[in-house]
C-alpha cells in the first residue's frame, strides 16, 4: 500500500526595507529622542540585571554552597547504584546497586561500609531502598519488598508482594508452588522507585 503523500506549506519570505536615514536637526528631533529613551531604558535596567544575576549565581540555602559543590567519587562496588537514600540521624545515606544483595552505608566524604552485615536477599534486580523508623525497606524490580531491621540476634528479614496477593494465596492454600507464582505473577510487573510519604505515613 503506498504511502500518504501530505503537501507542506512554508510562510512567504520576510522582506527587510531600509528606513530611510532620519538627518541631524529639526527634522532628526524625533529620531534623536527616540534613541535616547532607549539607551535611558537599558542603563536604567542595568543595576536591576546585574542583582538577578548575583542573587541566582550565590544565593544558597543555609548550610550549602551551591555555587561551589564538593564532589566525591564512589568505590568502585558503588558503580551501577539503583537506590539511595539520606538518613538524616546518620548523616550518611544507603544505597543499593542493582545486582549485590548489600545495602551499603555512604559517607558524605565518599567513604561507604556495609550498613547490615549478612546479605539481605537472594540475587535479584534490586531498584531502590527507603529507610522508614527502625527498617529498612529494599524493592525488587519483580513487585517483592524486603523489609531489613536489626534484631538482638541480628538482621531479620521478611518479603511481602506489591502486586495484588490472589494468585499467591490460591497457591498457597492448595498446597502449590509459590515460588513458581511468584514468577508468573511478576512477569507483568516492573517496579523502579520507591519514597517514604511522612504525610500518608507509607510507602509509595
Amino acid at each position: 500500500m503506498p504511502h500518504p503523500l501530505y503537501k507542506i506549506s512554508f510562510p512567504p519570505p520576510l522582506t527587510l526595507r531600509q528606513e530611510p536615514r532620519e538627518e541631524a536637526g529639526p527634522k532628526g528631533t524625533r529620531g534623536a529622542l527616540r534613541r535616547f529613551r532607549l539607551y535611558a531604558a537599558a542603563l536604567a535596567l542595568l543595576p536591576v540585571l546585574g542583582g538577578c544575576e548575583l542573587s541566582l549565581s550565590h544565593h544558597s540555602r543555609e548550610g550549602y554552597l551551591l555555587h561551589r559543590p564538593e564532589i566525591h567519587f564512589l568505590e568502585k562496588k558503588l558503580s551501577e547504584i539503583s537506590g539511595i537514600n539520606f538518613v538524616p540521624g546518620e548523616a550518611s545515606l544507603i544505597a543499593i546497586t542493582d545486582d549485590k544483595r548489600r545495602v551499603y552505608r555512604v559517607y558524605l566524604d565518599g567513604h561507604a561500609d556495609d550498613y547490615f552485615e549478612p546479605e539481605i536477599g537472594p540475587a535479584a534486580d534490586y531498584e531502590d531502598v527507603v529507610k522508614a523508623d527502625s527498617s529498612v525497606f529494599v524493592l525488587v524490580s519483580n513487585g517483592a519488598l524486603i523489609e531489613a531491621r536489626r534484631t538482638d540476634s541480628g538482621v531479620a528479614t521478611s518479603t511481602r508482594f506489591l502486586f495484588p496477593p490472589a494468585g499467591l494465596d490460591a497457591a498457597a492454600t492448595a498446597g502449590g508452588d509459590v515460588d513458581a507464582a511468584v514468577e508468573e505473577l511478576s512477569k507483568d510487573v516492573d517496579f523502579e522507585t520507591l519514597y517514604f510519604d511522612s504525610t500518608a505515613r507509607g510507602l509509595i
